[in-house]
């Protein structure tokens, strides 16, 4: 069942595809990041080097716990009833909602305890790393072309370019917007779009398409429906940015006597872990993701 388990999680949420995974091997863990590097000089001669020194930061991970109960009827664990299906149920169910939570985390996370704490990439964003649609004539889906998205891309720092980058939108934009721009680009064909300024699409595990020759996974964590002054998508390198600390994996665990009264089973499923943002970029300069965002209405 616990294998079940964290096969779903993996396969249906996208914060465990792109981000960076760290075990804890206690509750709460500082893991060093580099802020700073070491500074050239010109020496006179015979003169003393200056001195320069690394600079470090940490990012500071707390686990928390995530838990989902439920009941299973004992009827339906009497002989002769498929169990194996009804666990089979159970374990997809608390797959999906311990992976449709952690992407909640991930995208739309505010810091209140509706997210469990976390600061997701939407509310750490820096604005440099907000390329936001001209009010009125960029603020609907019907109006945006390939340099909304080109010119979000280009934001993204050089330094953030050695790992993979990936595009994360709902599948919504991609058909209505992406595809659209890509069949009616003059000059082009579909693929040349897709595989943008690569002759092959640089690729990442479970992608669900490609844009601009990289990949895109979707998430219904974003917009599905045109809206102004809304973030529709983002570009980046997640796994340089946001650190998934995880202490403890998936446990599954049943009771006879929770539900005692109404002849039932409790099944508890439990996970726990922290999530960090750490390069969100800030007012001056982007971080390790950017997204854009439509214009503001009239």
């Amino acid at each position: 069942l616990v294998r079940a388990v964290l096969r779903i999680v993996d396969e249906v949420g996208v914060c465990r595809k792109v981000t960076q995974r760290i075990g804890m091997p206690t509750e709460t863990m500082d893991q060093p990041k580099r802020t700073g590097g070491l500074t050239v000089y010109y020496p006179a001669e015979l003169a003393a080097i200056t001195t320069s020194q690394m600079t470090w930061g940490n990012v500071a991970l707390v686990a928390k716990d995530r838990a989902t109960l439920t009941q299973v009827s004992r009827k339906a664990m009497r002989p002769g009833s498929t169990i194996a299906s009804i666990a089979d149920q159970v374990a997809t169910e608390i797959g999906y909602a311990f992976a449709d939570k952690l992407d909640d985390e991930f995208i739309d996370g505010d810091g209140t305890s509706t997210y469990g704490g976390v600061n997701g990439i939407e509310n750490a964003i820096g604005s440099a790393g907000i390329n936001t649609g001209t009010t009125t004539s960029e603020d609907t889906w019907a109006e945006l072309d390939l340099a909304n998205f080109t010119d979000t891309m280009a934001k993204l720092p050089a330094k953030y370019w050695r790992r993979t980058r990936v595009w994360l939108m709902s599948p919504a934009v991609y058909f209505a917007v992406c595809v659209k721009l890509m069949a009616a680009a003059g000059g082009n064909v579909i693929t040349g779009i897709e595989s943008g300024a690569n002759t092959q699409v640089i690729g990442a595990s479970g992608a669900n398409a490609s844009f601009m020759g990289y990949p895109v996974f979707f998430t219904s964590k974003l917009p599905t429906a045109t809206a102004v002054s809304t973030v529709q998508c983002f570009f980046g390198n997640f796994y340089d940015g946001v650190m998934l600390g995880d202490r403890a994996s998936t446990e599954i665990a049943q009771s006879e006597h929770r539900y005692f009264a109404e002849n039932a089973i409790g099944i508890r499923g439990l996970i726990s872990y922290d999530l960090r943002v750490h390069e969100g970029g800030d007012a001056s300069n982007a971080g390790s993701y950017v997204c854009f965002k439509t214009g503001a209405a009239s």
